[in-house]
């Protein structure tokens, strides 16, 4: 998958340059704009897809939550945010009109995802059965009624068995009761 994000190291090893040096020439790449500015010591190229930089902000990390939902078809409702499931807590930010917020997972939940492209454009995004485990965990981002109709649009081509192993990480009683209820919508 081609790389969206880049650092001050990236910058002076593909120029050539001592990362002092490699500062002043993103500065004037941003301000011919080439590159865009996204925060401290991160640049990506300009019109760089937002969903692409999300995901790649930080690593390992994936599109997920009601953002996946939507993306998969699971759900009508259009996102606010992008919402990106990672290892590290990190505060919101905005890139290309769009606010993307971090939402931190424990490691042994953290998967289920794979690159997703759609033309030139790649991002990491959770496949359908990790964002529907991801949203049953976190009630706040997404709302069970939402999960439940999600479940009954992906219908037959939802992995039952896939859902319930990506819940057992989570080792939540509630979270399986809540699984099983979503899937019973689903079927």
């Amino acid at each position: 998958m081609q790389k969206a994000v880049f650092t001050l190291d990236d910058i002076a090893l593909l120029a050539g340059q001592k990362k002092g040096s490699a500062a002043v020439t993103a500065h004037r790449l941003v301000k011919k704009g080439v590159l865009a500015h996204i925060e401290r010591r991160r640049f990506c190229l300009a019109g760089e897809d937002a969903k692409a930089v999300a995901s790649q902000l930080v690593r390992p990390s994936y599109i997920s939550f009601r953002s996946a939902l939507f993306l998969h078809g699971g759900t009508t409702q259009i996102p606010r945010e992008l919402q990106v499931a990672c290892l590290k807590n990190r505060r919101p930010l905005s890139y290309g009109g769009e606010k993307i917020s971090f939402h931190r997972l424990p490691a042994r939940a953290l998967g289920g995802f794979q690159p997703f492209r759609t033309g030139q454009k790649a991002y990491f995004l959770a496949d359908k059965e990790k964002a529907l485990a991801d949203c049953i965990t976190r009630p706040s981002l997404c709302p069970m009624d939402e999960v439940k109709e999600a479940a009954g649009r992906f219908g037959a081509g939802l992995d039952r068995a896939k859902c319930m192993q990506y819940i057992k990480a989570y080792s939540g009683r509630l979270a399986r009761k809540r699984m099983e209820e979503a899937l019973s919508y689903g079927a």
